[in-house]
């Protein structure tokens, strides 16, 4: 029987965990923003679903870049988490001085 392989297992976790996230905080928005009887794209400029979404796709383009096999797609992924990162922190950051 062969070992598991688990730095494999966890890129693998990393990215589909990230994405669910990110799925997950866009139904949420969309059932929100149903129940308010709020247009769809108004809530998704809200910072109560920016901050998980972006949060998400942090950990989905960690999971990729850990897994990328070239250089290039390391740095990249890797400039897409650090963007993505700053794009949930500034919403974060918005949401603590109170609502729109």
């Amino acid at each position: 029987m062969d070992a598991i392989d688990w730095p494999a297992l966890g890129r693998g976790a990393l990215w589909i965990v990230g994405l669910s996230i990110s799925l997950a905080a866009f139904s949420h928005m969309r059932w929100t923003a149903q129940q308010m009887a709020v247009p769809l794209r108004t809530a998704l400029g809200w910072d109560s679903f920016l901050a998980p979404f972006f949060a998400g796709l942090v950990l989905f383009s960690v999971g990729l870049a850990w897994g990328a096999t070239r250089l290039w797609e390391t740095i990249a992924w890797g400039i897409l988490a650090v963007l993505f990162a700053w794009q949930a922190f500034v919403s974060v950051r918005s949401s603590a001085r109170g609502p729109q």
